[in-house]
């Protein structure tokens, strides 16, 4: 685009003239990671090349995982290889809306398997925000949509029990209690602060 230099986009000025600024600044999405499955499988991981610093850099990630289960499985997320989550979730199976809280999950749940049907599509999207107690502790909080196409879907809300002292990410896991169909994309959008 003629007047433009690398890394610019076009926005406007004091005047509300168009004007071309340097691209990257607060509040722009970034893509993060994109890949999927090569074959079936019960696991994708993003493993950023540098931590992700959820204080300094980003305000929020966005995970989206999408495809087709082999078998109807739980679909859950996990940061930094913890192991313990407290969360709430709303779900409908087609028929009947229930909810729970669930202390020490393994995994935040994004999708339970008894909204699952083998051989269906699934989709889920996470935000991920770091959060700080009163008393300085550090966590990340999740806020999920997610279902199968055919069987229903739910909503979650929790957070990571484990604190982060350094408000750092090193790894995204997206695991399923059964088989994942080659081709599931794990998508990761960081916002910058």
């Amino acid at each position: 685009v003629s007047g433009a230099s690398t890394n610019e986009v076009l926005t406007k000025d004091g005047s509300g003239n168009a004007a071309w600024a340097a691209a990257g600044g607060a509040g722009d999405l970034e893509i993060l990671s994109d890949s999927e499955l090569g074959a079936d499988g019960t696991s994708l991981v993003y493993t950023p090349s540098s931590a992700l610093d959820m204080e300094t850099t980003y305000g929020e990630l966005y995970v989206l995982v999408q495809g087709w289960a082999a078998t109807a499985a739980s679909i859950g997320l996990k940061i930094n290889d913890h192991t313990d989550y407290d969360l709430n979730r709303i779900m409908n199976d087609s028929a009947t809306v229930t909810g729970a809280h669930l202390d020490a999950n393994s995994t935040f749940e994004l999708i339970n398997s008894a909204i699952g049907t083998n051989g269906d599509l699934f989709s889920a999207i996470c935000s991920i925000k770091r959060t700080e107690s009163g008393e300085g502790a550090v966590k990340m909080a999740f806020d999920a949509s997610g279902g199968y196409a055919y069987q229903g879907n739910q909503i979650t809300q929790g957070y990571d029990v484990t604190t982060i002292a350094d408000s750092e990410i090193d790894k995204i896991e997206v695991e399923s209690s059964a088989n994942m169909d080659k081709g599931v994309r794990l998508t990761v959008w960081g916002r910058k602060v």
